[in-house]
């Protein structure tokens, strides 16, 4: 079985396996009772890896999968398939994944009928947002034409050439501070450079309000939603981010926060410098590679060696599961597609693990997603999940 194995491998890595073949091999994966992380590995370090038509894509999904298989040896339960072991599983997304994109990108072979129709499908959101200057008009961003928006005090508000918000200081102004909202609807995502060089990413659904200029010794915005930032160092001004009656004192730092009001607790990652969460009388510190969570009770608690990868997934291009449930899947496609979810019957107890690409239709990605044994339809702009 070994030699059947490897050979369905090397055909998944040269991009020549038709779908029953990549399902062929994850089964084999599945049946395999030796752990198989080593030698998966040793295919990966050795191959030649082509067929896949985009460098960046292959190198994440290889480093998934070689990560999970030299971290992790034991059986996970309910993972994907009854027998699959956590290496394996990641596999799975993956292959499934990379079989998605190959089939999507790979130029037609002659004599070879193209891919039915889809009847129905839903597009992948992009670079949508709506720009509420202090006097209350609107900019629809993904309509307008680049160049200077409007003049908000002693600022302009320009669209880039490359399609990202920035502000821009004519002159020193002292003058009553302005503040302007950025807001992203479901199925969007915008780039935002503060007045003070701060730059900032939104993800679907999410929401700045900041001054147009920082003037006096704190600078301070407040978001919704999900936003990563690099922040500027200021020596003489620090950077506060309000979450509700959350607060984040920023050090000149690289952090993202998650404050859905649909996900279990609000989420401050650093990635680089410090930070300080506070709320009420609770407070924490954090270092490089931490995560504070307040969670639904107000409990301020702090989780040590997060995956940075799942956390920026979202800013980087794509999603990333690690050991997900259904609904936790089914949220980040309901932002990012602008879809309603619906459960007939009981929903599945399953995780998922790996990475796809941001950029495919919602048929593509459900398709991916079904190699688990977990069924989708959509229905105009509905997606209904059943066992």
């Amino acid at each position: 079985m070994e030699k059947d194995v490897q050979s369905l491998f090397d055909g998944w890595l040269d991009g020549t396996l038709a779908e029953d073949e990549v399902i062929r091999l994850i089964d084999l994966l599945g049946q395999k009772e030796d752990p198989w992380p080593a030698q998966i590995d040793a295919w990966l370090q050795d191959a030649a890896l082509t067929g896949l038509g985009n460098a960046e894509q292959k190198e994440r999904l290889f480093k998934a999968i070689t990560e999970k298989c030299r971290a992790q040896e034991a059986p996970v339960r309910r993972l994907f398939l009854p027998r699959v072991r956590w290496a394996a599983a990641v596999l799975l997304l993956a292959l499934a994944s990379a079989w998605v994109y190959y089939t999507l990108t790979r130029p037609e072979k002659p004599g070879v009928p193209a891919q039915a129709h889809v009847q129905q499908d839903i597009a992948p959101g992009g670079n949508k947002a709506v720009l509420t200057l202090g006097n209350g008009a609107q900019i629809t961003l993904d309509s307008v034409s680049n160049g200077t928006l409007a003049q908000q005090g002693g600022t302009r508000v320009v669209k880039t050439t490359n399609g990202k918000l920035a502000y821009q200081n004519d002159r020193a102004a002292h003058e009553k501070i302005v503040y302007n909202t950025l807001t992203t609807p479901r199925s969007g995502q915008y780039q935002l450079t503060l007045a003070d060089g701060t730059r900032v990413w939104l993800n679907a659904e999410s929401s700045i309000t900041y001054p147009t200029t920082f003037t006096g010794g704190d600078r301070l915005v407040w978001i919704t939603g999900e936003v990563y930032m690099e922040v500027a160092p200021h020596a003489a001004q620090t950077f506060h981010v309000g979450v509700g009656d959350m607060q984040v004192a920023v050090l000149g730092t690289h952090f993202n926060i998650n404050a859905y009001s649909n996900e279990p607790s609000i989420k401050t990652t650093l990635l680089e410098g410090r930070v300080k969460v506070s709320r009420g009388g609770q407070q924490q510190l954090l270092d490089p590679g931490q995560q504070a969570r307040l969670d639904k009770n107000n409990a301020l608690t702090v989780v040590s060696d997060i995956d940075m990868e799942e956390v920026m997934a979202w800013k980087n291009g794509y999603f990333s599961f690690r050991h997900a449930d259904v609904p936790t899947v089914m949220h980040q496609l309901q932002r990012w597609y602008d879809v309603t979810i619906e459960y007939k019957g009981s929903i599945p107890d399953i995780r998922f693990a790996g990475d796809i690409p941001r950029n495919l239709n919602a048929s593509q990605v459900l398709k991916i997603l079904e190699k688990a044994n977990v069924h989708f339809t959509i229905d105009g702009n509905k997606i209904i999940v059943t066992p």
